[in-house]
Parts: structure tokens; sequence; C-alpha cells
């Protein structure tokens, strides 16, 4: 065996092993939810009206967000999808900035209910992107489970 394909099988054999010491082992504090702070900056005027709410994230790593819901307290209890426009994943002790529309009927209560949004988080470190990926494998996907998802819920937000 030449010197190269030596290296070559080192290097390969320390990738597998690296891999599965990722995957295997899960980093600090996964088991729980991320830490989140959402904050209502306002609401826009016009026929729809737009709720601009402000995530700050403060974990280390990213927090991807994704299926959205709103949700209103009162006599008509309602939980509805909610598209948020734009990128719904939050930098490491950053924050942004995203809008989405309340439902027609909110804006026409006299007096408006309070109402909340809550999402599916997940962290975005390097276990769980591995996770994911080596999932699409047929071979070895069946085997790998896949990042724990947490459900976020605001507080109730007063019009």
């Amino acid at each position: 065996m030449t010197v190269r394909r030596r290296i070559l099988l080192a290097a390969l054999t320390l990738v597998v092993v690296a891999t599965l010491i990722v995957v295997a082992l899960p980093s600090g504090g996964e088991s729980s939810p991320p830490k989140l702070s959402f904050t209502l900056c306002g609401y826009t005027n016009g026929a729809a009206k737009f709720a601009i709410v402000t995530i700050t994230n403060w974990e280390g790593c990213a927090v991807s967000l994704e299926r959205w819901y709103y949700q209103a307290e009162g006599k008509y209890d309602l939980k509805r999808v909610v598209t948020v426009p734009g990128p719904t994943k939050v930098a490491g002790r950053q924050f942004c900035t995203i809008s989405f529309e309340l439902p027609v009927y909110h804006a026409r209560l006299d007096p408006p209910e309070r109402w909340r949004i809550t999402a599916t988080a997940r962290r975005e470190t390097l276990s769980n992107k591995l996770r994911l990926k080596l999932r699409r494998l047929p071979w070895i996907g069946r085997r790998v489970d896949l990042p724990a998802s947490y459900h976020i819920t605001t507080q109730l937000f007063h019009p």
C-alpha cells in the first residue's frame, strides 16, 4: 500500500468516526426549548392589518422557525395558519423582525381580542444539520433520529 492510499484511508476513517460522534452525542442544552423572546412592535394601517413582531434569539446557535399559527382568545377561539414572508432563521444572539397578516375578522372586533403566535423551533447545530443530511441516505437514514423540535408560544399580545 502506498503512502497516499494510507493517508486517504486514515482521513476517510477519521471523517466516519467524527460523523458518528457528532450524530451520537447531542450538543448541550438540546433537551430544553430554545430561548427566544417575542416583542410586538406595532401594526400597519390599511385594509389588511399586519402585525410586526421582533424575535430575539438568546441561544449561541441559530434557530429556525416554521409552521406558524395565529391563536386568538375570547368568544371566537381561533387557530389559523400564518404565512410569514422571508427567512425564519434567527442567527445566534441576534434578532429579526417579521410581519404577518392578522385574520380579517380580528380588525373588525370591538373590542379586539388578545392574540398570540405559535411556531415550531429547531436548533441549527452541526449535529442537527448532519442528522438531517444522513436521514436522506437510504441505507442509514432510518437509523438516525430526527433533531428535536419544540413548539414555542408567545405571550398574549393586546391589540
